[in-house]
């Protein structure tokens, strides 16, 4: 189980926010993933939409072994707010196997925040 993206930056003049977890054939076809904020689960909503598609593994498009197909799942979260920036997690039913990814929305014209470096002579 893996994030297709690690951080998604969005502003709050975007449509919809994507976030995209990819699950291996190693799972079983049948377990779903779910979607969580906050520790509260993400279900489908006038605002935040679930669902799936198929495809080739990213490890494999990126010059790694082919282990299967994979599932992934997407959450778009419509008409985002700076209020939804925040950590989000999606987790394979009824495991403790899950993959985290951070949502930035930001105001119209901001930029993301900068990571945290390295501390430096002031």
């Amino acid at each position: 189980l893996q994030a297709l993206e690690n951080e998604v930056n969005a502003t709050n003049t975007d449509r919809t926010a994507t976030l995209r977890c990819e699950m291996l054939d190693f799972i079983r076809p049948d377990e779903d993933l779910q979607w969580f904020r906050g520790g509260q689960q993400i279900t489908n909503s006038s605002r935040h939409t679930v669902t799936y598609e198929d495809g080739t593994p990213e490890a494999a498009q990126n010059g790694g072994a082919f282990v299967g197909p994979a599932r992934v799942s997407v959450l778009t979260i419509s008409n985002p707010v700076v209020a939804d920036s925040e950590m989000y997690t999606c987790q394979v039913q009824g495991t403790n196997v899950s993959a985290d990814m951070q949502l930035f929305i930001g105001a119209s014209g901001s930029s993301p925040p900068t990571p945290a470096s390295g501390s430096s002579p002031p």
